[in-house]
């Protein structure tokens, strides 16, 4: 028995997929730059006496990461949306 979709289901299918591949693009941005974000920390140690300048770094490496983060939860928020045929 072959299951028949309807134009509605198999454009709300299609639109869960774009809207998921967006969302994945996105997780996979903000997966890279904490990868980055580790990766520019390994060079760096806090377990000496004067650490000030290396906590400073974390602590930029910190902020710039969740900049990045929530750049982009927005942009891939707002992209979402147009994925939706308006009509």
């Amino acid at each position: 028995m072959q299951i028949v979709m309807t134009h509605f289901l198999k454009s709300g299918a299609v639109l869960l997929m774009s809207a998921g591949e967006l969302a994945a693009a996105g997780w996979a941005l903000i997966a890279m730059a904490e990868v980055f974000a580790d990766f520019t920390m390994s060079g760096y140690r806090l377990d000496v006496r004067d650490n000030l300048t290396v906590r400073k770094m974390e602590t930029q490496v910190r902020v710039l990461r969740r900049v990045v983060s929530v750049i982009v939860v927005i942009v891939t928020g707002s992209i979402m949306p147009m994925t939706i045929p308006a009509g």
